[in-house]
């Protein structure tokens, strides 16, 4: 692999990494005022792939970071952390996938198993079960950190081809119709955005990393 390829590899995939660190921290816990912040800022870029709808940032303007952060918990709260009686949501790929739409089921069991394979530890101050959207989208986001760190063609078409797996045999299982359920169920714009968009990025990841592949096998 030429030293052009390696820069480029890098810098692909260390955005691909970013972004999905991104989602994972918006489905982790609330957003504060820095990370609406950033994510405002970031927004105003040209080749930034996390647009914010345009009535959102006018309500910050408003607003200001600080109140809307502070809504933007309450709304969090209510679509993921409420009892079951309260909770309109549930991002875990259990619920979507078994029969009786339960948690830690079958799936659950799948990933943890994929991450021990990575070497990945849990994590204590998210007890969350494995398969819960947050850590699904953490794992691709370590796929593609350790792409952007090789330094020939062969690790970083593994890590592609696991993405690959990972998006085919988890994510997009379950991840269209829990997306299709949050936009539903958001009462704020940014959540329905999110929503939105984690639902359109997931259902582009299948092509998009078999032109990954393709480029970076023609470049081996």
């Amino acid at each position: 692999m030429t030293t052009i390829m390696d820069k480029t590899a890098q810098q692909v995939f260390e955005k691909r990494s970013s972004l999905y660190n991104l989602l994972s921290r918006l489905y982790e816990r609330e957003v504060d005022a820095p990370l609406l912040e950033h994510i405002l800022s970031s927004s105003r870029s040209a080749d930034d792939d996390c647009i914010l709808p345009l009535a959102f940032i006018t309500q910050i303007n408003s607003h200001g970071a600080e109140q809307e952060a502070r809504e933007l918990s309450a709304e969090f709260a209510a679509l993921f952390i409420g009892g079951k009686r309260f909770r309109r949501v549930f991002p875990f790929e259990s619920v979507y996938t078994s029969a009786d739409r339960l948690l830690m089921q079958d799936a659950r069991d799948a990933v943890a198993a994929v991450y021990q394979d990575a070497q990945l530890n849990r994590r204590e101050d998210f007890r969350e079960p494995e398969d819960h959207l947050a850590l699904e989208l953490a794992y691709m986001a370590h796929l593609n950190m350790q792409a952007s760190t090789a330094v020939s063609a062969d690790p970083i078409l593994q890590s592609i081809e696991l993405q690959q797996s990972f998006c085919r045999q988890h994510l997009m299982s379950w991840t269209p119709e829990f997306c299709s359920d949050m936009k539903k169920a958001a009462r704020s714009a940014f959540y329905a955005w999110l929503a939105e968009f984690t639902g359109d990025f997931l259902a582009s990841e299948d092509e998009a990393l078999e032109q990954l592949r393709l480029q970076f096998n023609c470049g081996a």
